[in-house]
């Protein structure tokens, strides 16, 4: 458990003392006990690290997570597909995942022609050729798997299992002449849906007559390939005698039939695929059941591209609300980086609220925090395709030294290679006035709202909408574009996929600003005052941008490290004090600690006003080391403090004291501040001048996640 949360009763002032007492359950601390201490040590309100605690609603479920936890790996093939035969899908996809997670790509026959001498005829190869051409797009290493797309379906194939199984075995030959290699064909496709295509045992005789073929003993035969899941293990019951991979969509179906298909599939010894993929939330729930495969319907985007990429690492936390068809999990990438990501379903999800809880530290959630919480609410519909918004989301979660900013509101967006500002071109206000650099003279067509788009937008929301100040009009890649050098306009926002960006952070304040269409990133043109898209170039600063609030200078010179940092130790924090950087521009101070004098540092605070910091989070007995740099309004960091370090001694004494006397703020020296949640009000009090009320249905107060990390506590 990640905090303390008072139940709803009316509540009294209490403290929390260290005492060499028998230990006191966290369930325990829960409750709204009246301790009768004077209070003796009131603390002056230095800003300590729970200054910024935010009380987050209850979840419907939560996902708790270490990010140094060792994890478990639930590492998959993914794929895109061609069913659904789109230069922009496959374009799309490759960008967003990178070229080699995409492991395999999912090509069709089509039954709509009879075979002359024992081959397709020339509609069939002209659009067999046609998917194959889309698989240029990335390496020969991408394996085929290959299913049935029957737009109409000839006489010569129904009922006859021959036929159809040569209709397929001559498009697998042509795929297999072009040096590509084929592990999986299908030879129903939702069977369940398109009855058309034929009975469970003219699907069983096809595999049979395929079983047969040695074209066959290296490529794995697929079923049921239902659209609904509850079906699915009736349909792969049926044929698995003849197949050896299990496969199903999610298109319609219970939790339960999805999950229990795959872990049946995996107890029999056969291959697990979802080679229709429709949201993250099936990718997350079938690694959990045991998916060896899966391919993206249509495209992939960050949330899925980020998936693919982070499943090759440990997961290291995972929930599900299988009455509401969502899902949530924590990974460690490869590189070593955390993110976490939520899921629902594209036909039945219902609204789920998910808590996400790091048990070993405070971390921010996409430039928010430190925190140990977040919430994240995932939208879903009501009944089946019912204002179904196909959500997914993926957030960085991350810790250190050089932590990017939180994104919301207005901004010069600021060229880290030129110093010279985003601008729509002469003031502009039509649709398709070019977006340039130039220098800020104050205008509003200079300035940006750069805020989150609705959690509603369709498909993933881990995105920004970036709109000028002046007209109101959002970033626009022309004409769609997914090429080098296209031109980057100013166009009425309807929020479509060529309007929004993602924050790719570069450090030190910059980020890459990225197109959720083709991924690619805002850059200046050749001629230096154009703006377009370019792929990532890491070592280029003429793609990276430093978002400064409006009012911020434009200017780079950092203020001077603040000096004589002074920490003192007590049993349950450290208190810091320095002198102040002199310039009148600095905005605050960030915070940074470590166990080991060598480091690694992490930032616990930023943006500290004044000279004095209490670290309440340093609550295990040992020695600390910290340093600070001070931060001006332009975001520009100074050199490090001295570093100085202390000893906490873990002794008796009194860890929190929340009077609740017209505030939630700990009177301790600690700062052990509280945060109410809900209907709460402050009344006339029986001991001092106030007491808090809660309302008897929502309301509560959460106490720092880690008020109750001592052994002996009352």
């Amino acid at each position: 458990m990640a905090s303390g949360q008072l139940l709803p009763f009316p509540t009294h002032p209490f403290s929390v003392m260290r005492r060499p007492l028998p230990p006191l359950s966290r369930a325990a601390l829960a409750l709204p006990f009246v301790c009768a201490l004077a209070a003796t040590r009131l603390s002056a309100q230095t800003p300590s690290a729970s200054s910024t605690l935010v009380a987050q609603p209850i979840p419907d479920r939560t996902v708790t997570y270490g990010v140094a936890d060792a994890g478990t790996v639930k590492a998959m093939l993914w794929g895109l597909d061609t069913a659904w035969p789109n230069d922009n899908n496959m374009r799309r996809g490759i960008a967003f995942m990178g070229p080699s997670k995409v492991n395999l790509v999912r090509l069709s026959f089509q039954p709509t022609y009879p075979l002359v001498n024992g081959d397709l005829q020339q509609p069939q190869i002209d659009d067999l050729n046609n998917r194959l051409r889309l698989l240029s797009f990335n390496g020969a290493s991408t394996q085929i798997t290959v299913n049935c797309d029957a737009p109409s379906i000839d006489p010569s194939y129904k009922g006859n299992a021959a036929n159809w199984a040569a209709m397929m075995d001559a498009t697998v030959r042509r795929i297999q002449a072009t040096g590509r290699t084929v592990v999986s064909v299908a030879p129903f496709n939702e069977p369940d849906y398109s009855t058309q295509q034929g009975t469970q045992q003219d699907f069983l005789n096809i595999a049979t007559v395929l079983r047969n073929n040695s074209r066959y003993n290296n490529i794995r035969i697929s079923g049921g390939n239902t659209l609904n899941d509850d079906a699915a293990l009736d349909w792969y019951n049926f044929l698995k005698p003849k197949i050896n991979e299990g496969n199903t969509h999610q298109l319609a179906g219970s939790f339960d039939s999805f999950a229990n298909f795959f872990q049946a599939v995996r107890a029999n010894g056969h291959y697990a695929t979802d080679d229709e993929m429709h949201n993250v939330v099936e990718a997350m729930v079938g690694a959990e059941y045991g998916v060896q495969a899966g391919i993206w319907w249509g495209t992939a985007e960050r949330a899925r591209g980020e998936l693919a990429k982070a499943s090759d690492g440990p997961r290291l936390g995972y929930a599900e609300h299988r009455p509401n068809w969502t899902a949530a999990a924590v990974y460690r990438t490869p590189d070593g980086r955390v993110q976490a990501f939520a899921g629902a379903s594209e036909r039945q999800a219902t609204t789920t609220t998910y808590r996400y809880v790091s048990k070993d530290r405070d971390v921010y959630y996409d430039g928010v925090g430190p925190q140990r919480e977040y919430t994240l609410v995932m939208p879903g519909g009501n009944g089946y395709g019912n204002n179904q918004p196909n959500a997914e989301r993926v957030i960085n979660v991350t810790y250190g030294e050089d932590i990017q900013p939180a994104i919301n509101g207005r901004y010069l967006l600021v060229n880290r290679a030129s110093g010279r500002v985003l601008q729509v071109a002469g003031g502009s206000t039509s649709d398709g006035a070019a977006v340039q650099q130039g220098s800020y003279a104050g205008a509003t067509s200079q300035q940006f709202d750069v805020t989150p788009v609705s959690t509603r937008v369709g498909g993933d929301f881990s995105y920004f909408s970036v709109t000028a100040g002046h007209s109101g009009k959002s970033l626009d890649d022309e004409n769609f574009s997914l090429d080098n050098g296209g031109r980057i306009q100013q166009w009425t926002n309807s929020v479509g996929v060529n309007q929004q960006r993602y924050l790719d952070y570069a450090g030190d304040g910059y980020f890459r600003i990225r197109s959720r269409h083709s991924a690619k990133c805002l850059d200046i043109a050749a001629d230096g005052t154009a703006v377009v898209q370019q792929d990532v170039n890491a070592s280029s600063q003429s793609q990276q941008w430093r978002l400064l609030p409006v009012g911020a200078a434009i200017e780079f010179v950092a203020p001077s490290a603040p000096g004589g940092l002074v920490a003192t130790a007590s049993p349950e924090s450290v208190r810091l004090s320095w002198t102040a950087s002199p310039e009148a521009d600095v905005a605050g101070y960030n915070v940074y600690r470590a166990e080991a004098a060598s480091g690694p540092f992490n930032t616990i605070a930023r943006n500290v006003p004044g000279t004095a910091f209490v670290d309440n989070t340093a609550t295990v007995n040992g020695t600390y080391y910290y340093k600070i740099r001070a931060v001006d309004k332009s975001l520009n960091r100074s050199a490090y403090s001295g570093q100085v370090a202390a000893t906490t001694t873990g002794t008796a004494d009194l860890v929190a004291q929340l009077r609740f006397d017209g505030s939630a703020l700990d009177n301790s020296p600690n700062g052990n501040h509280s945060a109410p949640y809900g209907g709460t009000s402050y009344v006339a009090g029986k001991v001092g001048s106030n007491a808090l009320a809660l309302n008897g249905a929502d309301a509560f107060v959460q106490l720092p996640a880690t008020v109750a990390n001592q052994q002996t506590i009352t």
